[in-house]
């Protein structure tokens, strides 16, 4: 019997150690990505707005792409019909009404991608306000990794439908001073652009396996859970949890005890691109360790098993992981506990208690997840 929970233990070990050095070994034969560059077209009104241009810009890693901006009075469609391939996505910004804003976005592809195209349409309640400003800022830096990644995609066809509605300008206005932008009245939203309205959340799953150290209670190992949400620029959250799988026996003596339970870990995050693919996330936060322990046997026979209890353990977590990869993402997270209770174990003898053993007031953990 407890040849096969030291063979599971050790297998489990041996799995995540292999996990953890074919990780570091992908990232060390990675090489350096240079940024991607993504130019940015202000049409219009928009162009007379340098603090909307600043917004644009804020939103993007300057780790992974390099942004340039720059204004024009009119839309030329031929320009997003056929972009230029000196950047990885072109995008147009514009303004109709005060209520309505599109983003043309177009990229050269390769020779097996072709040209791609994609079209979003936002409503802005009260225009181009600080509010609205932001919105169209972050759906414009969202959409441009969806683009990229080829998650996001539009027709040519609904392209060219819709470049017939901006405002053209005049044939004998092309040497005169820029024209001042004519907002046309709002056209009803295609049915294509208008699902894509909402700004998106990127979000992650993922599965994996991990270990803690908890002193006189042994090390802990069993499988682990992850979901992760993108809130705001490089801000998140991570919902985690770690279970212990109940082959964890440890001898007290004279107890030997039997331990299992799963630890939860809500907590904000902090993005941070390293480059070469990688990421890191910080994180820290509440966590909640929920503690089964169950005398197996009595190593002496001068004491009697007691019974089995379970506790829960509140705390606060920090931890980071590095990530790397889109698909799948291989995470290596390392993560330390503080338990806000002191438990320890005690024994009875002639009306005396003696402590046997122990928690650990630091809990030291390392796991891998994959997923997406």
């Amino acid at each position: 019997m407890r040849r096969g929970q030291r063979l599971a233990s050790r297998l489990g070990l041996s799995l995540l150690l292999s996990c953890v050095v074919l990780f570091w070994h992908r990232a060390c034969l990675a090489q350096p990505e240079p940024p991607l560059q993504v130019e940015v077209v202000l049409v219009g009104t928009l162009g007379d707005d340098p603090v909307f241009a600043s917004r644009v810009t804020s939103w993007f890693d300057p780790e992974r792409f390099q942004v340039r901006v720059r204004r024009t009075p009119f839309l030329e469609p031929q320009q997003v019909l056929s972009p230029s391939s000196d950047a990885a996505v072109h995008v147009w910004v514009t303004l109709h009404g005060k209520t309505l804003a599109r983003l043309y976005f177009a990229s050269a592809g390769d020779s097996a991608g072709g040209t791609g195209y994609f079209l979003r349409e936002l409503r802005l309640e009260n225009g181009l306000d600080e509010i609205g400003a932001e919105h169209v800022a972050e759906v414009l830096n969202l959409s441009t990794q969806a683009f990229l990644e080829r998650e996001a995609q539009s027709a040519r066809e609904l392209v060219e439908e819709t470049l017939k509605t901006e405002v053209a300008p005049e044939p004998s206005a092309a040497a005169a001073a820029p024209p001042v932008a004519k907002p046309s009245p709002a056209p009803p939203p295609s049915r294509d652009a208008a699902s894509r309205s909402e700004p998106a959340r990127s979000w992650g799953a993922r599965v994996g396996y991990g270990l803690s150290y908890r002193a006189d209670e042994g090390t802990w190992h069993g499988p682990s859970a992850a979901f992760e949400l993108a809130l705001w620029r490089k801000l998140g959250l991570r919902m985690a949890a770690q279970g212990t799988l109940p082959v964890t026996q440890r001898e007290l003596e004279p107890l030997e005890v039997r331990f299992y339970g799963v630890a939860f870990v809500l907590a904000a995050s902090w993005r941070h691109a390293l480059g070469a693919g990688i990421e890191l996330k910080w994180f820290g936060g509440p966590a909640l360790d929920v503690v089964r322990y169950e005398p197996v046997r009595s190593l002496s026979s001068d004491y009697a098993v007691g019974q089995a209890a379970t506790e829960a353990r509140p705390g606060l977590a920090a931890g980071v992981g590095a990530l790397w990869g889109k698909w799948p993402v291989v995470a290596l997270v390392a993560q330390v506990t503080l338990p806000f209770t002191k438990t320890h174990y005690d024994v009875v003898r002639d009306g005396a208690r003696e402590v046997i053993g122990r928690a650990s007031p630091v809990v030291p953990s390392l796991g891998v997840e994959v997923g997406f």
